[in-house]
């Protein structure tokens, strides 16, 4: 069967800083799948003092198989910029835990010859549910960026 449709539209803040940001996306869902696609567009001050024109376009999936969901991604940033990014994860119900991973991948293509500006990010993660809106939650998330180190959180989540 034929779910809903949504359409989302944003214009976002003419802020002081000189930067224009618009973004449209939107998602159909048919039965236990989703699709979406999206495209941003911003322009001034980038933050290191110089000014950016870069846009962005993306498609993502979901589905969904009984207690595991399963996502990807794939965008294209351009203008100023030239990068590709791709992306997956999945996690998986299993009583009161649920568990979790990803990987993403971004290509520079604006990369100077011989260097090596790609870079690959994953993680893992898990949280058991206490009851009573409480839930312990953690996990850990590295890259191949030379210098950095793995970063870990474990904690108690409250919802209400």
């Amino acid at each position: 069967s034929i779910g809903a449709s949504t359409l989302t539209s944003l214009a976002t803040s003419i802020s002081t800083s000189v930067t224009q940001e618009y973004a449209i996306a939107g998602a159909y869902t048919f039965g236990n799948y989703t699709v979406g696609m999206g495209y941003e567009y911003a322009n001034g001050r980038n933050g290191f003092g110089g000014n950016t024109d870069a846009d962005m376009i993306s498609l993502a999936g979901v589905g969904q198989f009984g207690n595991t969901s399963v996502k990807g991604v794939i965008a294209h940033r351009g203008k100023d910029l030239d990068v590709d990014w791709y992306g997956i994860g999945a996690s998986s119900v299993f009583g009161a835990t649920t568990v979790g991973g990803y990987v993403q991948y971004m290509k520079n293509n604006n990369a100077t010859a011989g260097s090596d500006d790609d870079m690959t990010w994953y993680g893992i993660g898990a949280e058991y549910d206490l009851g009573g809106g409480a839930s312990i939650k953690g996990g850990i998330a590295d890259n191949d960026n030379k210098g950095t180190d793995p970063i870990a959180d474990l904690g108690v989540k409250f919802s209400f």
